[in-house]
């Protein structure tokens, strides 16, 4: 979800105050890619927890691997598991109408 159109939304708030604070520059040039990686870190951080204090790159796989229907906040839920590694399956649409970039529709998933 754009972040522009949703400052409400708890990870939103956390994603923007996080630009703001440390890359002041960067906030009113956002992209998907920013989100991407905030997305990857989250799962990254929710997989090493799982793994516990004696994380390895095993545990790590494996924590990865049995995540499921994890609440990003701002995406459907995602799950992972031994096979494919490609959990996104649903987007939605924006436009820029002159005023900047909006959603425009719900989550649509294939």
């Amino acid at each position: 979800m754009s972040p522009y159109d949703h400052q409400g939304n708890p990870t939103v708030r956390q994603y923007l105050g996080t630009v703001s604070h440390f890359y002041p520059g960067q906030f009113q040039a956002l992209d998907i890619y920013t989100q991407h990686a905030w997305t990857a870190a989250m799962v990254f951080v929710e997989a090493a927890r799982k793994a516990g204090k004696d994380l390895s790159h095993d545990s790590l796989v494996q924590a990865l691997d049995a995540m499921q229907g994890f609440q990003t906040g701002w995406s459907v839920p995602l799950s992972y598991g031994s096979g494919a590694h490609d959990p996104n399956h649903c987007f939605t649409y924006t436009a820029n109408n002159g005023s900047g970039w909006h959603t425009t529709s719900g989550w649509i998933c294939s």
